[in-house]
């Protein structure tokens, strides 16, 4: 492949400016170029990704302090809490699928434990999803104790994760 189709792939990829691309077209006289096409290659695409978990679990918490707030009474909104309980479930199963590739970046609030000891992340994150599950049953029944018990048990969930999985 030339240089030329190696940069404009990069650059409609990557969004590599120009400045960078003379850069990089400077390094490529110079022997270095493909090492980093490929360095900046793999940060954006981690950078991406961590972005990524992290607007998962930032949905995740919005969500359950909506409901949080519904039961509680500072929301009247509990014909809402189906909706937020759909949310949290599609979230946690995006989530669980989006924290299989292990790349962590400065932003990223995951601890390497994860990818160290994933067999045990993923059986954290599969206990999660089925307790979502069963909020969205509960969501549907329109029993309101049963649902609020359930939404303790959710809690009880994540923070079990966090503690071991995520850096405060």
């Amino acid at each position: 492949m030339s240089i030329r189709k190696i940069i404009s792939h990069h650059y409609a990829k990557y969004r590599i400016t120009p400045l960078l691309m003379a850069l990089l077209l400077f390094a490529y006289a110079l022997g270095f170029a493909p090492q980093i096409f490929i360095n900046t290659a793999v940060a954006q695409e981690a950078e991406f990704a961590v972005d990524y978990r992290r607007s998962l679990m930032f949905n995740i918490q919005n969500n359950l302090r909506g409901i949080s707030n519904i039961l509680k009474g500072e929301l009247s909104h509990q014909d809402h809490l189906q909706g937020l309980a759909f949310q949290i479930n599609l979230n946690a199963k995006q989530a669980d699928d989006a924290f299989k590739a292990n790349l962590l970046t400065k932003k990223s609030q995951a601890k390497s434990a994860i990818w160290e000891d994933y067999d045990n992340f993923s059986l954290e994150m599969q206990s999660f999803i089925r307790e979502t599950d069963n909020l969205v049953k509960l969501a549907e029944s329109n029993d309101i104790q049963a649902f609020k018990a359930q939404f303790g048990v959710v809690g009880k969930t994540c923070s079990s994760c966090h503690r071991k999985y995520k850096n405060r």
